[in-house]
């Protein structure tokens, strides 16, 4: 078995320690292994073919979208001023 080590931001390392935690994962490393099997199994699944991905990807915008209905939305500065 290969060994694969890298770096991740603290609040990543927060958010991966809370999931671990809450979906009972043994490890770190069992939550990353599970993670990449699924997306390199699961991710040509979801989407047959191109217009299936874009459908997938507007109705997530949609929702999104959703959230703000009766707000006011942020300016595009005012969204990307700490990037």
């Amino acid at each position: 078995m290969a060994i694969v080590n890298f770096s991740i931001p603290s609040a990543l390392n927060q958010r991966v320690a809370h999931i671990i935690k809450q979906e009972g994962f043994a490890s770190k490393a069992e939550f990353f292994r599970f993670a990449a099997m699924r997306y390199v199994t699961d991710e040509k699944k979801y989407f047959r073919n191109e217009d299936e991905h874009i459908d997938y990807l507007v109705q997530s915008i949609a929702k999104e979208l959703y959230r703000f209905k009766g707000k006011k939305i942020p300016s595009l500065l005012e969204q990307l001023k700490n990037v």
